[in-house]
């Protein structure tokens, strides 16, 4: 099961990343769209057993207004930290939104989870 951790909707994201980082079971992979990290500073005691290691893609706008592309930084810096296997790309002149390059990246890393991969 894969989950994609953004629906560009203030606060899903949030929920959706700690969702895959809490679920019980392991997933593929957890893709995040522009989103936030809740928790980091307690990811060794929130993220499940399960969870450890997942494989993240994390696509965020370079010109995002509503999520500064630095939280996606401090986010992507405090998973790394707890070991998890993070691609975090920054997409410039993209705001609160998604960009072509964005969906090609984050397809291409979900194809490579189902086959066998470990992006």
């Amino acid at each position: 099961m894969l989950c994609v951790a953004s629906l560009k909707v203030t606060g899903a994201e949030a929920t959706a990343m700690l969702t895959c980082l809490t679920y019980p079971h392991r997933l593929a992979g957890c893709v995040c769209y522009s989103g936030i990290l809740l928790g980091a500073d307690r990811l060794e005691s929130l993220a499940t057993p399960a969870a450890k290691g997942l494989p993240i893609f994390w696509g965020h706008g370079g010109s995002d207004n509503v999520l500064e592309p630095s939280l996606q930084q401090l986010g992507v810096s405090a998973l790394k930290g707890a070991g998890f296997r993070v691609t975090a790309k920054t997409y410039e002149g993209v705001p609160h939104s998604s960009s072509r390059q964005e969906m090609k990246d984050a397809s291409e890393f979900v194809n490579g989870l189902l086959s066998g991969g470990s992006s």
